[in-house]
Order: structure tokens, then C-alpha cells, then sequence
């Protein structure tokens, strides 16, 4: 008996996951099968981030399929032998869990985010077990796949710098290795065969040519467990997986162009040899010494200068080689060749004289600054794990760090001229197309057609959706009001402090200056921009370049936007260094010096950026909407987003005076807000506020600028415009704030029209049924302040078919609102808008926001849980009531972009 159950006990610790190695608290493991385990908890987290990565990318394709693997990513979200299709994406729905996927050259990977709840990550675990070890691929599935993947492919065909890349990489490898397409030729992946899906399936979604990332809060053992139950049982075919030959790039002198985009555009590439050679520790400082802002070789000579609006230089990494790029993007009356020359002038000048100490140092602390931000931030580095994994060990990224900080000026120099002086040099010019001037057709159509059989519900009512637990909801927002401290400044200024005294993560802080009334911020919005802008760039005490290196010496972030009539101020820095980065913003808020050099070559910049063309046939299709909603207001009416004609008479004769005296007039904080969540003293903090803001105070009236609802005739527009694919946006208007009884029933009745993610009505009709779309959904806008409330459609559609599409968008809104929805499509819509909210409160970021909006409206958590719990009331009557109320498609006001 005792030899017997040493036996059993050695058997069961053979079979549980080995330690591997460890590094920065990342700990890795190994299952017998050869599944990877790559684990970074963190207690203090409440969501879990979860990556699955199959080292099997587009590369592996078959030469007579390519795309093969981006295709095969796409069949994995049609069940599996235990699951149909709709138990597995509304299942996704019912736990609440992000899902996404995507296919590269090395790599196939699929990402989730969830609510750190044991019940939710073993359902995942068990899911992703069953896909990898029983998927299931039908024919039919196979064949309306197909077409959305082709679709996927006019939708990369419609942006400029996708295009442009893979160009650059197939003038470098040809037909070879990375100079196919990661999403594959339409014709050929016609002769796919479900034998070929399974093949491919077989020979590469196994344990031992997959790694498994989970990162956020988690208790190691318990998942480790958890792992082990669901995949220590899988097997690995015979087969093994074929390697790849590298094979270099051609290092042949070429150039391309490509007219296409809104901007002109020139990129300069050379070939990098496989990831893990010695000199990528150089090579990661590259960006930074070359397009770093303010002190980028490219930034200085080319941005600065007035040659290029913006310059670039990025090493794209891959497995088995790669591409250096850099590039500018360029003024509409800059001489491409002169350009050109200025490029690879700067690069050479790199290649032969080192660095200087005082850049390299500053590279240094830049990369230490980002990495250290990647190890406080579970989100960011699951990404990071995940995109180092397929390169050949995800420790790499964290050994160059150590490499970085003992290079010498000397040892970068002679490294690029070891990787570059033997490299030919691919240039892409990207030329800009002019905009769109072809004449819009207007019509109002009339009543829609609709099959009858369209309003058959498709829902499955037999099985009941697990309720979401609204009183845990309850507890949460009431453990996290006891956390925050809510208070105002001397000044008046509101004040929301949240103290984590046990958190790693970065200070988080987000501070709203208000200022103006809707009459005394007409026509401002040019200065207002410009002002925003000019802030970081100089105080009395500090340059541009010294402000940054302060802020990265603080390893910490710093931006301010202008919006409507306010200034955002977000921000975000270690503990310890908190006191310093809130000086840092007083001074830069209270004492900028607005330098004419920044302002002439913002001013200038801007001017650039307005008079560009507009091409894609999104930014086409939101343009000709807001133009035709917005035709009742006054011109610069600051509700209004200004025609760029318009915006370009207020920016052209803009003056330096004119944004110093916009500064003195309006600048100030005692409208305002403040809201920090961290690991803080919060009587410290105030204390340190109060002594920087609190007697800070404009000099203007504010009122808050409401928009109010405004009755549309309804239209549909066709315009003429786009690449590969057209591209359609819909609104329909009506009153209401978030205080109105009826908002909760428009929330679920919206989340089921378009944005319930994998199961909503139009994604099951539009894409899934019709194959008329990559990517459709709706959007809710709805304040609390103010009665403008709308709701949008957008998507886009294969070439020739827009009426078609939005004919069928609007059959889908009259069956909801005819016939009203199911009890279980009620009930995931619940749990997904819940599970949102949820989700909100369980991040620093998602809290501050939170915290911020509170202030604003005057509220607290309580209201946050009652709108919860009212959300968990609606019922079919009260989704019906809304749907015939606010979704009338006959009110609709249509763009339609289409290229034909």
C-alpha cells in the first residue's frame, strides 16, 4: 500500500506544471504535454488578462493557401464538437468576458479580459480546451466565412499605411516569407477544404506549440490547478510542426509609389536580421535618438525645420527578420526628393559618428521609463508577453533593459554600422489622393421591403442565462465609496481623492479646468486648441526638452487636450514621485511662456492638417452626418464641429497675442475638478493641491455649454468615395437625459440592437447571416445635462451594396421594434451591459473616470448601484415600449459611402 501511494503521488506531481524560470515576478511553467504557462499575478488587480498565443502565424500557410491561418482564426469562433456557434459567443456574453483575436506572421493569438472570478476564468479555460482539442468546422460556416474575411480584406484595402506596409514588406521578400499577406488572397482560399482546416488545426493547435499568458489578480496556485485540469489531458500529434527557413530579404536598392491616403508621405526601410542578435539592444534606442520629441535627429532637422509635419522611425521585429522603418510624414508643398535626402543624410550621420553621452543617457531613461510602466500595468503587460513570446522568449524584453543601460556611445555607433551599412534601402512614397469631390446624391426613402421570415426570433429559449448577481455590484460600489474622500479646494475646485495604500500600480489623476459660457466661447475653438497645445512647451522655469526629460526622470505621463469648454489635464506617476509631477503641472498650467518658435510651427502644423484632403470613406461618411445635423446651429457655435473651411478662418489669422490673452482671460480652476486614485496620503495631497490650484481662478463666467434635442427630416445621402469598400453611418435623434425613466430600457434595447458584442441583432443579420460586413454596430450617446440623445449604426460593406445594407439595417431596427426582443436576449444583454459596469470599477483607470464624472454631476456611488439595480428591473414589455418609442428608422438621417 505505501508503495502504491508513492506511486500515485509521484504520478500526480509528474502531472502537475513544472516550474520553468522566473523573472520580474513573472513566473513560467510547463505541462507534460509541452503547454507553456507564463503567470504574473497581482493581488491587487480585480481583472484577470488572459492571452493565448499558437506560435503557428501566417507563415506556416500552405504556398497554395495563403491566409490560411487567418482564416482558420476566424472558423474558431464557430463551436466546437460540445458547443454550437451560439454557445459559444453568447456564452462569452453571458460571463461578461472581452473577446478578441488576431493573426500575424509568427503567431495566432487569442485575448480576453474578465472580472478576476474563478467561475468565469475556468469557463474560459475549459473553452479555449475544447477549441483547442475538439473544434468543429462545417462547410457551410466555412463558405459565409469566407466572405467576411473578404471583406476584412477590402477593409485593409481602404487604409493607406496597411497598404503601404505590405508593399514595403513584399518589395522586400517578394512572394517569400514575410512579403505575404497575413490575410491571404481571396481566390485561393476559395479551394480550402474543411479537410484542410482540420489539417491545419491538427498540425499546429497543440500544447507544445502553445503558450498561455494570465496576468491581474489571481492566486498562482489556483489557476495553476485550474490549467492543469483542463489541457494536462491533451495530446500532441505524432506530427511535428515544420520549421521555417529563414530566407533574407532581397537588400535590393527599390522604391514604390502608392496613391492613395491624405497625406503624402515618404518611408525609408532596411532589412533586420532574425530577433535575439546582440545588436537589439542598440536597436531599441533607435526610435527615440532618431524621431524623439523634442530631440530626435529627424524631429530637429526635418518637424522643427518645416520640412515634414510629423517623422517616424520604428524597428518592426519579427521572428525570423524584419524591417527598419523611418520615415516623415510631409507638407503638401515639400519636395519629396529634398526629403529624402534629409532622411538618409541623418541616418547615415548615425551610422558614422556615435551618439552623443547626453541623448544616449536620455534613450536610456526613456526605454527604463516604458518598461517599468509595462510592469505596473497586468494589461499592458500581457501584451508585452504575448508579442515577445513568438520572437523566441518573452524574458528577452526585460535582459535587453540590462544590455540598454551598459552601452556606450561608441558600442551604438559601431552596432548600426554593423546592421545597416550593408543594406539597401527600400523607399515607399505615399502619395495623397485629392479629396472627395464627386457631387452627393440626396434622397428620402421610402418604406423598406422586409421578408417576412426576417421576423422569425433565432434565439435558443431553452436554455436559461445564469442571472448577472447585482448585489455584488452593491458591495463593490459601496467598498469603493468608502474609499474615496470627496472635498473642495479654497478656490471652490472639487476634489475626489481614492487612496490604495497597498497598490504598485502608477498614481492615476485626471483634472478638468472649466471656463466660458456658450456666448463668450463662440468662435474659439481654433485658440482654445492651439493654447492646449502650446502648454508643455516651455515655462518660465523650463524648455520644452527639459520638460519632458523631467517627466520621464518622474516615470511619469503627462497630456492636456482641449474639449468643448474645458481642458483635460490626465496624468499618471509613481508614489514616490507624485509631489513633484503635481508641481511639475501647476507650473506648467500656471506659467507657460508660449514660445513663438512652438507657436508658429504648431499654428503651422494645424494649418496643415485642416487643409488635407479627406479620403477614407469613414471620416467621409461622420463629416457629411454632422454637417447635416448640425445645419441649425450658428457657424462657430461651440456645439458645432466646425466644416474645416471654417476652422481654417479662425487658425489662419491667429495670433500669439490672441492665445496669450485667450490664456489670461479664461485660464483657471475654480470650476473645476480633481480626481486621483492610488497609493497616496490623501490629507498630503490635498494639503499639496490646495497649495498649488487653490487660489488659482479665472477670470471668466462658466456655464455648462448643453446640447438640446433638435428635430432632423430624415435622409439618406450618397456619396462617392473609399478604395475597396464603402462605409455607412446612421442617426436617429431623440429627447432624453440619463434621468428620464426610460433610459435603462434604451440602453439593453440598444445593447441588443448593436453593441452586445458576438450575439447583438445587426452583427447576427449583418454579418454573420449576410456576409455584408467586417465590422458593424451602434453607439448610444445619452447625458445627463441637456436633452440631446442619439443613436448611430456605422459599418462598412462590399462595394455596389450600400443601399442594400441599409436597406437591411433599417429591416432590422422595424423587427425590433415590431416585434420586440426575447427573454434571453434580455437577459445577455443584462449580463453584458452589467458586466461592463462591473468591470469599470475594478481598474484605477476605469475609477477614475468614474470619480471625475461624479464630480462633474454632483454624484455618488449610491446613484451609480441604483441605476445597476433599475438596469436589472427592465423587462420585455419596457424594451418593446422603448424600441417603438425612440427606434423609428423612418426618422433616419443615412450616409452612404460607396466606391462605385
Amino acid at each position: 500500500m505505501t508503495f502504491i501511494l508513492f506511486a500515485f503521488i509521484s504520478v500526480q506531481v509528474k502531472a502537475s506544471p513544472q516550474f520553468v524560470k522566473s523573472l520580474h515576478h513573472i513566473d513560467e511553467y510547463r505541462l507534460d504535454n509541452g503547454l507553456t504557462i507564463i503567470l504574473a499575478p497581482d493581488n491587487s488587480q480585480q481583472l484577470i488578462h488572459f492571452d493565448l498565443v499558437y506560435l503557428s502565424g501566417s507563415l506556416y500557410d500552405p504556398d497554395d493557401a495563403p491566409g490560411l491561418a487567418h482564416l482558420h482564426e476566424h472558423m474558431m469562433f464557430k463551436g466546437t464538437q460540445k458547443r454550437t456557434t451560439a454557445e459559444l459567443s453568447e456564452g462569452i456574453v453571458e460571463q461578461g468576458i472581452y473577446f478578441n483575436a488576431s493573426t500575424s506572421f509568427d503567431r495566432v493569438r487569442y485575448t480576453a479580459e474578465l472580472s478576476s472570478d474563478y467561475k468565469k476564468l475556468d469557463f474560459l479555460l475549459k473553452l479555449e480546451a475544447e477549441r483547442m482539442s475538439v473544434p468543429h468546422f462545417s462547410k457551410p460556416e466555412l463558405i459565409s466565412e469566407l466572405e467576411i474575411v473578404r471583406q476584412e480584406m477590402a477593409h485593409a484595402d481602404n487604409d493607406p499605411l496597411t497598404v503601404l506596409v505590405r508593399e514595403m514588406l513584399a518589395a522586400a521578400w517578394g512572394d517569400k516569407l514575410y512579403g505575404r499577406d497575413v490575410i491571404g488572397e481571396y481566390e485561393a482560399l476559395k479551394s480550402v477544404t474543411v479537410e484542410d482546416m482540420n489539417a491545419f488545426h491538427r498540425l499546429h493547435y497543440r500544447p507544445d506549440n502553445a503558450v498561455m499568458i494570465l496576468t491581474g489578480g489571481f492566486e498562482k496556485p489556483r489557476v495553476l490547478e485550474l490549467i492543469d485540469r483542463h489541457f494536462s489531458g491533451i495530446k500532441n500529434p505524432k506530427d511535428i510542426v515544420p520549421s521555417i527557413d529563414y530566407i533574407p530579404a532581397k537588400n535590393v536598392a527599390t522604391s514604390f509609389e502608392l496613391n492613395q491616403g491624405d497625406f503624402d508621405s515618404l518611408t525609408i526601410n532596411f532589412e533586420l536580421p532574425p530577433f535575439g542578435d546582440e545588436r537589439f539592444a542598440s536597436l531599441a534606442l533607435i526610435e527615440d535618438l532618431l524621431a524623439g520629441e523634442p530631440h530626435g535627429r529627424l524631429y530637429q532637422t526635418l518637424v522643427m525645420e518645416g520640412s515634414a509635419l510629423a517623422a517616424y522611425a520604428h524597428p518592426m521585429t519579427f521572428a525570423w527578420g524584419g524591417q527598419f522603418i523611418m520615415g516623415a510624414v510631409l507638407y503638401s508643398e515639400q519636395s519629396r526628393q529634398a526629403v529624402e535626402e534629409d532622411l538618409l543624410a541623418q541616418f547615415s550621420e548615425l551610422l558614422t559618428s556615435p551618439v552623443s553621452q547626453e541623448a544616449l543617457e536620455r534613450a536610456k531613461t526613456n526605454y527604463r521609463t516604458s518598461l517599468n510602466a509595462v510592469l505596473r500595468d497586468s494589461s499592458n503587460l500581457s501584451d508585452m508577453l504575448a508579442e515577445m513570446v513568438p520572437l523566441g522568449d518573452w524574458s528577452e524584453g526585460f535582459l535587453i533593459e540590462e544590455r540598454i543601460q551598459q552601452l556606450t556611445p561608441e558600442e551604438v555607433q559601431r552596432h548600426y554600422a554593423s546592421l545597416f551599412s550593408d543594406k539597401k534601402p527600400i523607399v515607399g512614397k505615399l502619395l495623397a489622393k485629392q479629396g472627395n469631390t464627386s457631387p452627393e446624391r440626396v434622397m428620402v426613402p421610402g418604406q423598406t421591403e422586409m421578408e417576412a421570415n426576417e421576423f422569425e426570433p433565432e434565439v435558443d429559449e431553452n436554455t436559461p442565462v445564469e442571472p448577472f448577481d447585482v448585489a455584488v455590484l452593491e458591495t463593490k460600489a459601496q467598498e469603493l465609496e468608502r474609499t474615496i474622500q470627496r472635498d473642495q479646494l479654497h478656490n471652490g475646485m472639487k476634489v475626489a481623492l481614492r487612496s490604495m495604500p497597498d497598490s504598485k500600480d502608477l498614481v492615476q489623476g485626471r483634472m478638468n479646468l472649466r471656463f466660458g459660457t456658450l456666448e463668450s466661447m463662440e468662435g474659439t475653438q481654433a485658440v482654445h486648441d492651439i493654447t492646449s497645445m502650446l502648454l508643455l512647451r516651455g515655462t518660465q522655469d523650463h524648455t520644452y526638452q527639459e520638460v519632458v526629460d523631467k517627466l520621464n526622470r518622474l516615470e511619469s505621463r503627462l497630456t492636456m487636450t482641449s474639449q468643448g469648454s474645458r481642458l483635460a489635464v490626465d496624468f499618471a506617476g509613481p508614489a514616490q514621485n507624485l509631489d513633484e509631477l503635481l508641481e511639475l503641472i501647476a507650473e506648467v498650467l500656471k506659467e507657460p511662456v508660449f514660445p513663438e518658435r512652438e507657436f508658429e510651427f504648431i499654428k503651422r502644423q494645424q494649418v496643415q492638417l485642416w487643409k488635407r484632403p479627406i479620403n477614407h470613406p469613414s471620416e467621409l461618411a461622420a463629416n457629411a452626418l454632422l454637417q447635416y445635423i448640425q445645419q441649425d446651429y450658428a457657424t462657430y457655435d461651440p456645439r458645432r464641429n466646425l466644416a474645416p473651411s471654417d476652422y481654417l478662418a479662425l487658425l489662419e489669422p491667429l495670433t500669439l497675442e490672441e492665445v496669450k490673452n485667450f490664456y489670461q482671460s479664461f485660464y483657471g480652476a475654480q470650476y473645476g475638478e480633481v480626481a486621483l486614485t492610488g497609493n497616496f496620503d490623501p490629507e498630503h495631497i490635498k494639503d499639496i493641491l490646495n497649495t498649488l490650484f487653490g487660489s488659482w481662478m479665472s477670470q471668466s463666467e462658466y456655464q455648462p455649454i448643453v446640447s438640446s434635442h433638435q428635430e432632423l427630416e430624415p435622409v439618406r445621402k450618397v456619396i462617392k468615395g473609399g478604395e475597396a469598400a464603402g462605409y455607412y453611418i446612421s442617426r436617429v435623434n431623440f429627447p432624453m437625459s440619463t434621468q428620464d425613466s426610460n433610459y435603462p430600457a434604451v440602453q439593453i434595447m440598444e445593447n441588443i440592437l448593436g453593441s452586445n458584442p458576438l450575439s447583438s441583432r445587426l452583427f447576427n443579420r449583418i454579418r454573420e447571416e449576410r456576409q455584408l460586413s467586417y465590422g458593424v454596430g451602434s453607439y448610444l450617446y445619452i447625458l445627463r445635462h441637456g436633452d440631446q440623445a442619439y443613436i448611430d449604426v456605422y459599418g462598412d460593406f462590399p462595394i455596389g451594396q450600400g443601399t442594400h445594407y441599409a436597406d437591411t439595417i433599417k429591416a432590422e431596427m422595424d423587427r425590433l421594434a415590431r416585434l420586440g426582443v426575447s427573454q434571453r436576449e434580455l437577459d445577455l444583454a443584462k449580463n453584458s451591459l452589467l458586466s461592463r459596469r462591473q468591470k469599470s470599477i475594478e481598474t484605477e483607470q476605469g475609477v477614475l473616470n468614474l470619480m471625475a464624472r461624479q464630480l462633474y454631476y454632483g454624484t455618488t456611488t449610491e446613484n451609480w448601484t441604483r441605476h445597476n439595480e433599475k438596469l436589472a428591473k427592465v423587462t420585455l414589455g419596457d424594451v418593446k415600449q422603448a424600441a417603438l418609442k425612440y427606434l423609428n428608422s423612418d426618422q433616419l438621417v443615412e450616409v452612404i459611402v460607396d466606391p462605385s
